[in-house]
């Protein structure tokens, strides 16, 4: 990733004095970025709804963000924040340890393929209903040790005609034990020219893990065992 400045988005405050509307349009035209730091991973153990005749399967997923909080862990997200898309031109969320922590670090069983797979989004507070450009999105594991991942979705999605919504959405592999600094997570779209210019945002995901049963933002790793045993977290802060 370029060395860039990044705009943090605005959290929504309905007590706070008004905004100068000269510095937000300012501000507007900078990258938004969503910092997002869990201070624990979220952990899920449950049987993979299989068809009928298959073999019995369970899902352990861990969440480096879980926006609904069923995980137990995973960063949370802003129930709002307010931004800018028409001249902002780049999206990018960043995920990475609190201060008493370095790294992230991935052991699964020995010999297991696992996955990884994000949504990370944001809608208006009063959507239009339409459709999405999409655009290709770039995700960098900061500070990797271990194979590369193969990655084999990674796209942006930004509402065609209006502001109204954009998400990521990711997913990819590795094989091995991994380590990591942070995650970027980032696209570029062109300019834009629609309502609302500045608007107010909350998360926005069409996915629903099988670990949360609900749909929500989250960034996990998972993989699957024929054991109902739960073997835990394989994913830590170290």
């Amino acid at each position: 990733m370029e060395n860039i400045q990044y705009a943090e988005a605005l959290e929504f405050n309905p007590v706070a004095e008004s905004v100068n509307i000269e510095e937000l349009q300012v501000w507007s035209r900078q990258p938004i970025k969503e910092t997002l730091i869990p201070c624990c991973i979220g952990h899920t153990f449950t049987k993979h709804p299989g068809f009928p005749g298959e073999p019995v399967r369970y899902d352990i997923q861990d969440f480096l963000v879980d926006s609904s909080g069923i995980s137990g862990g995973g960063a949370p997200m802003e129930p709002v924040i307010q931004v800018g898309l028409n001249e902002s031109k780049k999206a990018a969320y960043f995920i990475k340890t609190d201060k008493c922590k370095n790294r992230f670090e991935v052991t699964p069983p020995k010999g297991t393929t696992y996955s990884f797979s994000s949504y990370l989004g944001r809608q208006s507070i009063h959507p239009h209903s339409g459709f999405y450009d999409a655009y290709p999105a770039t995700i960098v594991f900061n500070g990797l040790s271990g194979t590369a991942p193969i990655i084999t979705y990674c796209w942006f999605f930004i509402q065609n005609g209006r502001n109204d919504a954009f998400h990521f959405v990711i997913q990819g592999n590795f094989i091995g034990n991994i380590s990591f600094d942070s995650i970027s997570v980032y696209a570029m779209y062109p300019h834009r020219n629609f309502l609302p210019v500045i608007s107010f945002y909350k998360p926005l995901s069409y996915a629903a893990p099988f670990g949360l049963g609900v749909t929500a933002c989250y960034f996990l790793f998972g993989y699957s065992t024929p054991s109902p045993k739960d073997p835990g977290l394989f994913v830590r802060l170290i």
